[in-house]
């Protein structure tokens, strides 16, 4: 609306006559190029009109570029979100991902590590090694006096460090791995978003009400969910009590397949002690299905600058068109070919496409930074690198769309009438 209305109002001031005529082309105007001599002179005839008609259509190249760079910035940070999303399983439940074990057991009751379903387990042959571990649940918070976010925890402890090394892949980010008692190691995003940092207490509260702290040594990666992780001792140490160990894990060895991990998931299903069972793969489903709501949404963002740089490509053209008809007529009395008039006429919008599409990769890669702060959750981090083939794709896309909006173009220009055009304005 605002750009229509300075539009008609730039048209309103001139009178009647003038806007019967036609529109006045400014053939002389100088660029940069034609100060520097050592470089206009050795380029090509072709070259030199390419120079001129861009010097003389700045204001329309320029709008050009701005509408192809937006709609290559969407089109890149779109197809960003697609890669920062679908990374998410993959780098927590992989097998180079955060938890490296694949199948985890659900029993009816706590057990010791002497507990005959934990010895059936390990003994089966497609086992390499498992493990009994706490998980607890809480409310953490900053143990500090104004203290106002909160986030949903899972309190995993295990009977020493050396376990979670075995089964969990923590890198860390801050501190280091100090499991001695009383210490705990945090997960990243919910260190960030507590404002918790290595040394400090982070506060766990209980579904009781009870209110515990424990001191952090160390920040972890972590993409879904929040963890506190600490050994059984600092559990005692923290709770008061000995932790219930009602999960099992399991590492299966390196060459059962997932045919295999789910057969024994559901083998081990037929004892009384365990309640559930869950694959690897089957976490990595159920984040997968949450995030590919997502899809949708990224696709919408992608047919919306598809279309958008259609419609910017074509007005462009379309009103080079209208504007430069009797100038387009002299050119084809004088014997260029249609081809070659459709190249004149539409390399305003090659220029517009290459300039566009190189200054929207740019600002794409920031684009894609707001999107993943917009699309953000609680309890899972998204990915802030764009892959390889979204940049390709994005350029392949503009490339195309750049090339149907020639279309309509070559045949209107197929169609102008040399000799009614150039008498028109008599």
């Amino acid at each position: 609306i605002v750009a229509t209305f300075f539009a008609v109002m730039r048209e309103l001031k001139y009178d009647p006559a003038t806007l019967m005529r036609p529109k006045n082309i400014t053939y002389n105007r100088r660029n940069l190029l034609e100060k520097i001599p050592a470089l206009w002179n050795k380029m090509s005839y072709g070259m030199v009109v390419v120079a001129r008609t861009v010097s003389r259509s700045r204001g329309r190249v320029m709008i050009g570029t701005v509408g192809i760079a937006c709609c290559t910035a969407l089109i890149l940070s779109s197809l960003g979100l697609i890669n920062s999303t679908a990374a998410v399983s993959g780098a927590q439940y992989a097998d180079d991902g955060i938890f490296k074990y694949d199948i985890m057991y659900v029993l009816r009751t706590p057990q010791q590590q002497d507990a005959s379903i934990l010895k059936k387990i390990r003994n089966d042959q497609r086992t390499e090694n498992a493990t009994l571990y706490s998980n607890r649940n809480a409310i953490a918070t900053a143990d500090k006096d104004r203290a106002d976010k909160k986030r949903p925890v899972n309190v995993i402890a295990m009977e020493n460090s050396g376990e979670f090394s075995q089964y969990i892949n923590l890198r860390t980010t801050h501190g280091n791995l100090d499991f001695g008692k009383g210490n705990a190691v945090i997960t990243d995003k919910m260190a960030k978003d507590l404002g918790i940092g290595v040394g400090d207490n982070i506060r766990l509260t209980l579904p009781d009400g009870d209110t515990r702290t424990a001191r952090v040594s160390g920040i972890v990666k972590n993409y879904t969910n929040h963890y506190v992780y600490m050994t059984s001792e600092t559990y005692k140490a923290v709770f008061g009590e000995e932790p219930q160990y009602r999960y099992i894990i399991v590492d299966a060895k390196s060459y059962v397949e997932d045919k295999d991990i789910r057969n024994l998931a559901s083998d081990f299903l037929k004892e009384d002690i365990v309640t559930g069972a869950s694959t690897a793969s089957e976490m990595a489903s159920s984040v997968d299905v949450s995030i590919d709501r997502i899809f949708a949404v990224v696709m919408l963002f992608v047919l919306s600058a598809c279309l958008l740089a259609l419609i910017v490509m074509y007005t462009n053209s379309n009103v080079n068109l209208s504007e430069r008809t009797r100038e387009i007529a002299n050119i084809k009395v004088i014997g260029l070919s249609d081809h070659e008039v459709l190249i004149y006429v539409i390399r305003e919008n090659i220029i517009s496409t290459i300039y566009g599409a190189l200054i929207g990769l740019v600002a794409g890669i920031f684009l894609h930074k707001v999107l993943i702060g917009f699309i953000s959750v609680d309890n899972i981090v998204y990915g802030s690198s764009i892959a390889w083939w979204s940049y390709l794709v994005t350029l392949i896309v503009i490339t195309l769309i750049s090339a149907i909006s020639a279309l309509p173009i070559k045949i209107k220009v197929d169609r102008i009438n040399m000799a009614e055009t150039l008498k028109e304005i008599e």
